[in-house]
């Protein structure tokens, strides 16, 4: 997120920073509803077009497992199952 300034600065230079009432300076100021954000989430999350989107970036997960760090937890939590399965008492191997 950048202020209209740095947007400004970015694009060009200062040159022609937004004006004062711009749609760019409405949104920098605005202030945020997260529980209306948190509403509007969670209702997209849990419909049909959530669920295909899901389906869809699927493909990643390994890759944001791996980026996240989890990948290794899931190793550790992989070892830790299979000790108990050997460990509990009455399995055969």
């Amino acid at each position: 997120f950048m202020l209209w300034q740095e947007k400004s600065v970015l694009f060009n230079e200062g040159r022609n920073p937004p004006a004062k009432n711009s749609p760019w300076t409405r949104y920098c100021n605005r202030t945020r509803d997260w529980g209306d954000y948190a509403q509007r989430t969670a209702r997209y999350a849990y419909s049909a077009a959530g669920d295909r989107q899901a389906a869809e970036l699927g493909k990643y997960r390994q890759q944001w497992e791996k980026l996240e760090g989890r990948e290794q937890v899931q190793k550790v939590q992989e070892k830790v199952q299979k000790i108990e399965r050997d460990n509990t008492p009455g399995m055969s191997r």
